[in-house]
């Protein structure tokens, strides 16, 4: 398969799943190159089973693998392989600092990712949770 051929692919798997938005969440995110011993704060602005988009203040480079560790309430995940799909600078967040809006792949079968059964399973963990918090915010609204 082609390069694109996968790229297109990576992208139709990715928006199959339902995006929880969870901005106002609160979760804990830090983001780690290959390669890079700096990891990064993040804010978590949507995650699905299969992806999540972050919010930077600095830009990552397209198809990187990175090491994505999460922490929200009880779930804890550290060191989910992913891929950068992409990173689009947003307007500016402060007088000094640019953003930046990150898309990540989770890749749970890369030779890379550790305790791969694991991993999928607290990822949808993660997921659900936060879906169930964010719908009782709603439904009380």
């Amino acid at each position: 398969m082609s390069s694109s051929a996968q790229r297109v692919n990576d992208f139709d798997t990715r928006r199959r799943f339902d995006r929880v938005f969870c901005a106002d969440q609160n979760v804990k995110l830090t983001i780690r190159l290959r390669g890079d011993m700096r990891s990064h704060r993040a804010e978590l602005l949507d995650i699905s089973e299969f992806g999540a988009a972050v919010a930077l203040t600095r830009p990552l480079s397209a198809e990187r693998t990175a090491f994505l560790s999460l922490s929200w309430g009880e779930h804890r995940i550290k060191d989910v392989v992913c891929s950068v799909s992409n990173c689009l600078q947003t307007s500016k967040t402060n007088a000094l600092l640019t953003g930046y809006r990150c898309g990540l792949s989770f890749r749970p079968t890369s030779p890379l990712q550790l305790d791969r059964q694991d991993t999928v399973r607290s990822i949808n963990a993660l997921t659900s949770a936060l879906d169930l918090a964010v719908a009782q915010i709603l439904s009380a609204r």
